[in-house]
């Protein structure tokens, strides 16, 4: 979108203002076609969309669940490395320990 580009939003009516700049006007909405028309003067207009024609062309029905896999699941693999290195940071294992606090 360059920077000459307006947007407005209609009202529950459909009802809106746009202000006047000659150029092309381009209409659109979610399942409709856009419309694009070339303004020359301020006048008011009547635009009517039409419906975008879709059809399925095919339909696949599965009846049978996928099995989760924990492969390639770097989520899966962050845990098991934190499992491992349980038993080297637990802070009973330690004499001592220390920390840094920060206050702003």
């Amino acid at each position: 979108m360059d920077d000459k580009s307006t947007l407005v939003q209609t009202d529950i009516n459909g009802k809106y203002k746009i202000a006047y700049r000659p150029g092309t006007i381009v209409f659109s909405m979610t399942g409709f076609d856009p419309k694009a028309i070339e303004v020359k003067e301020a006048q008011k207009l009547n635009i009517k969309l039409m419906e975008k024609s879709s059809s399925i062309q095919e339909v696949t029905i599965s009846r049978k669940r996928h099995k989760y896999s924990r492969k390639n699941n770097p989520a899966v693999e962050l845990m098991k490395r934190v499992v491992e290195a349980k038993k080297r940071t637990d802070l009973a294992n330690h004499d001592y320990y220390q920390y840094n606090k920060y206050q702003k």
